[in-house]
């Protein structure tokens, strides 16, 4: 197991930027296969094959209108996480930083070094 862990945060931050970024191509993608849909319904000579494809577009409809949002979400939320972990990067460091400046002005009773692991 690694000693420690390396975070590049810019690269999940700018990665959920791009991705939330991808909302409008989402969008435009989920128009063009409903509108592609209905006018496959709207062309076709079978009843049959129009009650088809309008019961497929009916419920493919609305994980359509998600896509969009979803990607936003991913985007953002991958944003948040990586500054969260940013903040906590820097508070445990600041405490660890204050932890050895108080043990360095007090005297040990520890008759052996302490070895994480």
């Amino acid at each position: 197991m690694a000693d420690q862990l390396d975070v590049a945060p810019e690269h999940v931050i700018g990665g959920g930027r791009r991705t939330a970024a991808t909302t409008v191509e989402w969008s435009g993608w989920a128009a063009q296969v409903r509108t592609g849909l209905w006018v496959a319904a709207a062309s076709a000579r079978d009843t049959s094959v129009t009650s088809a494809l309008e019961d497929h577009l009916s419920r493919l409809a609305p994980a359509l209108a998600r896509l969009a949002a979803n990607s936003e979400a991913l985007g953002g939320n991958a944003v948040t996480a990586a500054c969260v972990v940013v903040d906590a990067d820097d508070s445990a460091g600041q405490l660890v930083g204050r932890q050895v400046a108080d043990g360095q002005t007090r005297a040990t009773v520890l008759a052996r070094p302490l070895h994480a692991g």
